[in-house]
């Protein structure tokens, strides 16, 4: 059937679907590239306090990772969501939306990470038996993975951001609160206080500098689109109102015209 047939040779993109595809995927994809230079530079202060301390860390990574995959989910959620509400004008409940992904992201993450840290002896023992690289794992859980809830603060509003056509700029602020900000710490108060607590604590820090700069752009940005699209979608309502007006003032000879001969 010519109707269904896939032909080769018309397939090709359309340059403004491209152009937006590239606008949201490609802020999104750098801030993730990005983060890699950070724990570069986060991993060789590790390894200075050495070979336990990088086995502990290493061992609790592996349910930082589960919760953390836990907000990933609700952040991936949100921008689904909040996309398909935006389109259909729906604004209470991107609204909606964004506060069930953050209230329950909080609530599993927390719940996950808090059941982790009260069997943390037990759960780490699943890697070593080493006494002191157990105690380097449960300092790092109780400093970062106890308190993984904070990253929702940036990781869901950048979703829902995303999902109402902004990519850059929370990529941009999480760049810089979660990058750049903890590469500072390093050089600065970690290296005043040279501590593998102190080490650790720039993870909690950067999520509080980070998160509370993405949720104030939400916040502005969310306000600022729902009026502008609301007033553009009510000026469409009224021209399209007046145009039927016009319509059926100017037809109504022809109407009335009809009904005679229908008569």
């Amino acid at each position: 059937d010519e109707s269904i047939r896939v032909n080769p040779k018309k397939l090709s993109f359309k340059k403004e679907h491209l152009i937006m595809i590239l606008k949201i995927g490609a802020p999104a994809g750098i801030q993730g590239m990005v983060f890699s230079i950070s724990n570069v530079f986060i991993q060789t202060a590790v390894n200075g306090f050495g070979s336990q301390a990088v086995a502990g860390s290493s061992a609790e990574l592996n349910f930082e990772y589960i919760t953390y995959y836990i907000v990933s989910a609700f952040s991936q959620t949100a921008v689904t969501f909040t996309s398909q509400n935006y389109g259909a004008l729906q604004f209470d409940r991107c609204k909606k939306v964004f506060r069930l992904c953050m209230l329950f992201s909080c609530i599993f993450t927390g719940c996950v990470s808090v059941i982790f840290m009260l069997g943390s002896g037990f759960f780490i023992t699943f890697f070593t038996t080493d006494p002191t690289v157990i105690k380097y794992a449960i300092i790092r859980m109780a400093i970062v993975m106890l308190l993984e809830l904070m990253t929702g603060s940036y990781e869901i509003s950048g979703g829902a951001l995303r999902g109402i056509g902004h990519s850059l700029l929370p990529a941009i602020l999480t760049i810089f609160g979660s990058v750049v900000f903890r590469i500072i710490w390093l050089f600065t108060v970690f290296k005043a206080f040279h501590t593998y607590d102190m080490l650790l604590m720039v993870y909690p820090v950067s999520w509080l500098i980070t998160g509370t700069s993405v949720l104030i752009a939400y916040f502005i940005i969310r306000k600022r689109e729902f009026k502008k699209v609301s007033a553009a979608f009510e000026i469409k309502k009224i021209i399209k109102s007046n145009y039927f007006v016009l319509f059926v003032q100017n037809n109504c000879f022809f109407a009335v015209f009809y009904v005679i001969i229908q008569l």
